[in-house]
């Protein structure tokens, strides 16, 4: 078994490429070294953001751990909730809120940001 495994860092580090400046010759320019992490604003940096935002939703929405009563409330605003709601339902067991309630949540959750994705693509391309 290999137990030398190790994690990549995402650190950015920079590094000079001219090493010395002659007089008269423009500054040193810097670049991103390959070990580098890629910034928060391109498609690399997609399913980290969106994974995050994920684990966040599913462990406020109440279906993994029980959330104290004091806020409680913050599950009724993530789609997991209806979503267990729904689950809990179909299992047989008890669930809160109306079945057709879930289910109007959850498609508008789904269809409001795919109406926005096809305008933005129809627009943009």
């Amino acid at each position: 078994m290999n137990t030398n495994f190790a994690f990549p860092l995402p650190l950015v580090i920079y590094r000079r490429v001219a090493p010395t400046r002659r007089p008269g010759a423009a500054a040193p320019v810097t670049e991103r070294s390959p070990s580098s992490s890629p910034p928060l604003t391109t498609a690399l940096s997609a399913p980290a953001i969106i994974n995050l935002l994920y684990l966040a939703m599913i462990y406020l929405s109440d279906f993994l751990i029980p959330l104290p009563k004091s806020i409680e409330w913050i599950a009724l605003a993530s789609p997991a909730y209806y979503l267990d709601q729904r689950a809990l339902s179909a299992m047989g067991a008890p669930s809160h809120g109306a079945a057709l309630t879930h289910i109007g949540l959850l498609a508008a959750v789904t269809l409001l940001p795919a109406a926005m994705a096809i305008r933005r693509l129809a627009r943009v391309g």
